[in-house]
């Protein structure tokens, strides 16, 4: 669905969300208008305090620049992790 900035998915299709621990976040592609950076905006709402996100193809460019973009509009710590497939571990702070 087109956010105008960005597109994501249609979250109206999802039932009611609230109290998400964890999302692990493996699209849409990044070849996708905005790429992975509409989890944040659509989902934070819903997301605990100390949320964790582990967002795939870390090794990216793109999602280097979606994460540094989600780490200037939210408190957010950000830890690479894994050795050959590598990920953020992201912890969101609604503090």
């Amino acid at each position: 669905k087109n956010y105008q900035n960005f597109e994501w998915y249609d979250t109206s299709l999802i039932p009611e969300l609230s109290n998400i621990h964890l999302v692990i976040c493996d699209g849409p592609p990044h070849s996708t208008f905005g790429g992975r950076y509409g989890l944040m905006p659509l989902m934070k709402s819903f997301l605990v305090d100390k949320a964790v996100i582990l967002l795939d193809d870390f090794i990216r460019q793109e999602e280097r620049e979606i994460v540094e973009k989600w780490k200037r509009e939210n408190q957010i710590s950000v830890t690479e992790q894994g050795i050959q497939d590598i990920y953020a571990e992201i912890i969101v702070s609604n503090a």
